[in-house]
Formats: structure tokens, C-alpha cells, sequence
């Protein structure tokens, strides 16, 4: 059997108290723990046109400090 990495195995007991014994107690965890995650998802996209700006202006603060390499490329069509 495969096991990713930081992942236990499952046996028979985590089963039966999974989906058996504990059913409304898991579903009850799992069910905050997605409203959680969303919740976390949703924040960021609120801001994000300001950070959109934030960055455009870090962007072109960057680009004034770099200095020149002496290299100049002329495209020919």
C-alpha cells in the first residue's frame, strides 16, 4: 500500500470510528474546518486591485533603480 509522506495508516478502528461511532462529531469538524478555509480564501480577494497597485508601483519604483547595463536592442521587422 501507499502512503504519501507525513500521512499514518489507516486501519479498521479509524474506520469504524470515523464513519461509525463518531460520524456527526467528524462531519461536524469537517464542515468548520471548510467554512474556515473559505473564509480565508475569500479575505485576500478583497484587496485585491489594491495589491494589484501596490505592486505595479513597487514594479516601477524597481525599474528607477536599476541601472543601465550599456546594452541597447534594436528589433528589426
Amino acid at each position: 500500500v501507499a502512503v504519501r509522506d507525513g500521512m499514518r495508516t489507516m486501519n479498521v478502528r479509524d474506520v469504524q470510528e470515523r464513519w461509525i461511532d463518531r460520524k456527526e462529531e467528524f462531519d461536524e469538524m469537517e464542515r468548520k474546518q471548510l467554512e474556515e478555509e473559505a473564509k480565508a480564501h475569500e479575505a485576500p480577494s478583497l484587496t485585491d486591485d489594491a495589491g494589484e497597485e501596490e505592486e505595479d508601483s513597487d514594479i516601477e519604483e524597481m525599474r528607477r533603480h536599476v541601472p543601465d547595463g550599456g546594452i541597447k536592442v534594436v528589433r528589426r521587422p
